[in-house]
């Protein structure tokens, strides 16, 4: 029998053992062998007696737990079982280094005696987990991991993650001996052998960046990290690890794009639609697949912005389409205000209607996103197209993000340049009507910038006066100087504002007066940084501040002098005395001559005499007491004399009220002085008050028109709730007009050179009727010359139509009537006082004296009315007392002939009932006057031929009748017969004489 020594088989088995007494919890240590050793660093007797954990001090605190359950799961089943886990042990391997061991171990329960025993027996698997983890780790890296031969380049592994990045497998890479160098992108292929010198330096590492073509044919840029390995047999090495930078280097390249645009957009002379061409060109560069592409949204219509790269023939097919839910991707995108995916355009129903015209373009998919401002309207559109079927990428659709935003920045940035130009240009404007300048001081830079009207205002120009605090205070008048650097100096001090006037001097030598404000700015620690004022010109303002002090000063010097009007009146207003200086004002009005007794009412005008009554009554109500009102007079020019007066009633020793005493001071200049210096400082607020015209501002990129609050006063007609597109303005036209002047304003806006458009036409009011208006409009155009938007203003000129027609009308009868017409204007203080404005070709003809001669003359001035046959009395009558005189006839005469007039007369009075002129109408009624005298001497004649007629034909005619009856009747002798027929014979001589005579008469009638 063979005699074994187990003790020495223990002590050589090749697995690492340790015997351990079953006494839970220590698990004394009753026996390890040379591999168990070897493993922990230990020694047998280092270890024996004493505690499993105790004794392996390297054990890691997760492994302790495992082995605790591990041991008292076996002693519970009494059968060995295998470790489900790896155990982790730190291995020492010198003073400073330490490393990690991977154990997997079984244990087995042992009877000896009477003694429970566990038997452990461990496997070092550290290089095998190690290995697995490295291949397992390989699988998860994101990136190619390839070995390949230093000199031929040929692989010799690929991890298999080539197959998602390149689209290749594992064996395809290795089985072409050349794959990597076919595969790369052709303009980078050429530097491979610049290469080759590089890869020969053992342990050198190397970074390449560099193009390779998918197996789907698409091209993604690689960085190749390379690693040259020397081996102790063999051949270099290459080890290197490939990671795909596409979109890292496509975001690279789309950052510096960004720049570069944005640096385009800042050129003030590159117009939009270069900026745009260039933008979409870079990003079609990046993306070579990509065909881009903006479209602007104009009236709800697709205008083209910019497509470098899409056909003409699409480009012009898809101009001015309608947007909608399906209008395409683009009219779609605009209309839903929403990223627009169509990946297949032939099957999408957004392009049922266009899809034609996209596919035989050979465009296949379209991806739209709606490009939307500020003011959350939609503008324009930003569309990628493909020639293939597909839908984007979360890269891709980043980079529309990208872009859209960009393109939002670019859009809006150069529509709020044209509102800030045009907001510049009124605001230069109102600037230079108001003579109102601003100014900035840089405290940090010591930088002084004035606005040009500033300059203005200084009689200053900007390339040859450099402003600056001192160059400023050396203009500023010697006296004010002092005041004003205190000032400016204690405002920064207390950062404050502050208020001041000034006198300055121009150019010119003149001394000039302005109102200047000024405020400090602070940085965020409270420092003052800068100074900002402004300056008016209160130059005018002053003087008639000054002349109105002087018009005082003279007032009161009247007052001290008794140089003003003095005046006392009875108790019903006639005057019992009156001034030098009162009579010099206004003896005109009593044409010279002395008015004691006159009624002082009557100077005044009509307007104010209830305020003389009110304040006599006052006066007489309380004598002894001043009662002070301003009251205006008449004078020889149309503006009235203004007077301040002071009334007292004179009493008598009784203290009854006599006289009313009147003491007056003409407050006429200061008054107009006021009223001047009012309208001046009301200047500069006058020109932001609104008018009662209609004025519009027409966006002509977005098609809108924005129409003031004149707009409903004119016509009636609601804005601001809906757009109002060019179009609506043109149907509101009235027919007839319209065509000509949509026409005109066409060609205005399309010529480059046209600043401004006018035009008169009819306008439809809300009630169906139509106005004339005069509009004004003044075009501003971008850096390319086209027309962008319209400011103008529309007046209501129907009156003045209307007007101009009756004035024609009119005119046309004053032209050609037959009948004098003479116009003349009326002295306001002397009705009778008569001036000649106007008289018409007839007044020429009949009287000899043309317009050149009589105009400014009196009429009753003329000679040949003045002959002493005319009794003026019914014509001076209607004059006095502005009646109207329908029919006078005078007589005039002109050189040696007589003429008769019939004159009637009309006044004219202004609005205010005031008579302002006169205007008479004359006829010659010489030739009707002569034509009545002949039929009235006609019928004379004619009554005396019917009085012959009635009584001196019946004489003789009666004797005939009755000698006849004798002859007849009576027994007659001879004798008597004779004597009979001799009285019938004479009576009928009689008879003859008295027809011979009426029919003289007769004839001289004919």
């Amino acid at each position: 029998m063979v005699n074994i020594d187990f003790d020495l088989v223990f002590d050589l088995l090749p697995a690492p053992c340790i015997v351990l007494e079953a006494d839970a919890p220590v698990f004394t240590v009753l026996a390890v062998n040379r591999k168990w050793q070897e493993l922990t660093g230990t020694r047998a007797d280092d270890v024996i007696g004493k505690g499993f954990f105790e004794s392996m001090p390297s054990l890691r605190g997760g492994s302790r737990q495992e082995w605790d359950r591990l041991f008292t799961e076996v002693l519970h089943a009494g059968k060995q079982l295998q470790m489900q886990t790896d155990l982790y042990l730190n291995d020492l391997n010198g003073a400073d280094e330490q490393d990690i061991r991977i154990l997997s171990g079984n244990v087995a329960p042992l009877s000896s005696g009477n003694k429970q025993l566990l038997v452990v027996s461990v496997t070092d698997v550290t290089e095998i987990r190690r290995a697995t983890q490295s291949k397992d780790l390989i699988r998860t890296i994101d990136g190619i991991v390839w070995e390949a031969d230093a000199d031929t380049f040929r692989g010799t592994f690929v991890s298999d993650q080539v197959e998602k990045i390149l689209g290749y497998t594992a064996a395809e890479w290795l089985a072409d001996p050349d794959f990597w160098a076919n595969h790369m992108h052709s303009d980078d292929r050429a530097e491979i052998p610049a290469l080759i010198p590089v890869l020969t330096e053992p342990g050198a590492n190397h970074r390449f960046d560099y193009r390779m073509i998918r197996a789907d044919g698409e091209v993604i840029w690689i960085r190749d990290l390379v690693t040259i390995v020397a081996q102790e047999q063999g051949p270099l090495l290459l080890r290197g690890f490939m990671v795909d930078i596409t979109e890292t280097k496509r975001l690279e390249d789309v950052e510096r794009l960004e720049k570069a645009v944005i640096g385009l957009n800042a050129e003030k002379d590159l117009i939009l639609a270069d900026v745009l061409n260039r933008y979409l060109l870079g990003i079609e560069q990046i993306f070579p697949d990509m065909k881009c592409s903006i479209l602007g949204i104009k009236d709800n219509r697709l205008v083209n912005w910019a497509s470098p790269s899409l056909p003409e023939t699409y480009i012009r097919r898809i101009e001015n389409l309608e947007i909608g839910a399906y209008s395409g991707s683009c009219g779609t995108a605009a209309f839903t205000r929403k990223l627009v995916i169509v990946d297949d355009i032939a099957t999408d129903r957004r392009w049922l209607l266009y899809k034609n015209i996209a596919l035989e373009a050979g465009l296949l998919a379209c991806w739209s996103h709606p490009i939307i401002v500020s003011d959350d309207t939609v503008i324009a559109t930003f569309a990628a197209y493909y020639e293939k079927v597909r839908s984007p990428n979360e890269e891709e659709l980043k980079l529309i993000d990208k872009v859209v935003a960009l393109l939002t920045v670019i859009l809006e940035s150069r529509r709020n340049a044209e509102f800030v130009a045009d907001a510049a240009l009124l605001i230069s404007q109102g600037q230079e009507l108001a003579r109102f300048g601003t100014w900035q001081w840089d405290i940090g830079n010591d930088e002084v910038t004035w606005s040009d009207t500033l300059y203005t205002i200084y009689g200053l120009e900007r390339d040859t006066f450099k402003p600056s605090l001192e160059a400023y205070l050396e203009l500023v008048h010697p006296t004010d100087r002092t005041k004003v650097k205190e000032g400016i100096l204690n405002a920064m001090e207390s950062k404050s504002e502050i208020e001041f006037e000034e006198r300055i001097f121009h150019s010119s030598g003149e001394s000039r007066y302005l109102k200047t404000w000024s405020k400090t700015k602070l940085d965020e620690n409270g420092k003052v940084i800068k100074m900002i004022g402004a300056c008016l010109d209160i130059t005018a303002s002053k003087k008639i501040q000054e002349e109105l002090l002087a018009s005082e000063s003279r007032l009161r010097s009247l007052v001290d002098s008794q140089t003003n009007y003095v005046v006392r009146t009875d108790l019903v207003g006639k005057y019992t005395y009156y001034n030098s200086m009162f009579r010099e004002d206004f003896r005109w009005f009593y044409n010279g001559g002395d008015f004691i007794g006159v009624n002082c009412i009557l100077v005044v005008c009509h307007y104010h005499r209830m305020n003389v009554i009110e304040v006599v009554g006052k006066c007489l109500r309380n004598p002894g007491k001043i009662f002070s009102v301003e009251l205006d007079h008449v004078q020889q020019s149309e503006k009235a004399r203004t007077v301040y007066w002071h009334f007292i009633a004179l009493t008598d020793s009784d203290g009854q009220a006599t006289e009313i005493q009147c003491i007056g001071i003409d407050v006429s200049e200061r008054k107009q002085a006021i009223d001047d210096l009012r309208k001046s400082n009301e200047r500069y607020e006058l020109l932001n008050m609104a008018t009662n015209d209609a004025v519009y501002d027409w966006d002509l990129i977005n098609d809108h028109i924005e129409w003031g609050e004149g707009f409903l006063r004119l016509f009636g007609l609601q804005t601001g709730i809906d757009k109002f597109p060019i179009q609506k303005w043109v149907e509101l036209l009235h027919p007839t007009d319209r065509d000509p002047i949509e026409q005109s304003l066409q060609l205005h806006l399309a010529d480059k050179n046209q600043k401004k458009w006018t035009a008169d036409y009819r306008f439809r009011r809300s009630d169906g009727g139509y106005a004339f208006v005069e509009e004004i409009g003044y075009i501003r155009r971008n850096r390319s010359g086209r027309a962008v938007r319209m400011i103008g203003v529309l007046r209501d000129i129907s009156r003045q139509k209307k007007e101009e027609y009756e004035l024609k009308l009119l005119g046309s009868v004053i032209t050609n009537t037959s009948d004098a017409i003479l116009i003349a204007k009326s002295d306001p203080g002397d009705a009778t006082q008569l001036r000649i404005l106007y008289v018409n070709a007839a007044f020429t003809r009949l009287t000899g004296y043309t317009s050149a001669e009589v105009t400014g003359q009196n009429p009753m001035s003329l000679r040949g009315f003045d002959s002493p046959q005319n009794d003026f009395g019914r014509l001076a009558w209607a004059i006095r007392n502005v009646a109207p005189l329908k029919e006078e006839t005078i007589r005039y005469q002109q050189d040696d002939k007589h003429y008769f007039i019939n004159l009637s007369i009309h006044p004219v009075v202004d609005g205010a009932g005031m008579l302002t002129h006169w205007i008479s109408i004359g006829r010659d009624v010489t030739e009707k006057r002569r034509y009545v005298s002949e039929i009235e001497e006609r019928n004379q004649k004619l009554q005396d031929i019917a009085w012959m007629q009635s009584h001196v034909i019946r004489a003789p005619l009666a004797r005939l009748m009755s000698l006849i009856d004798l002859l007849r009747n009576y027994e007659n002798s001879e004798t008597e017969k004779d004597e009979l027929l001799e009285h019938i014979l004479h009576s009928a001589y009689s008879l003859d004489d008295i027809i011979r005579d009426i029919s003289s008469k007769t004839e001289d009638l004919a």
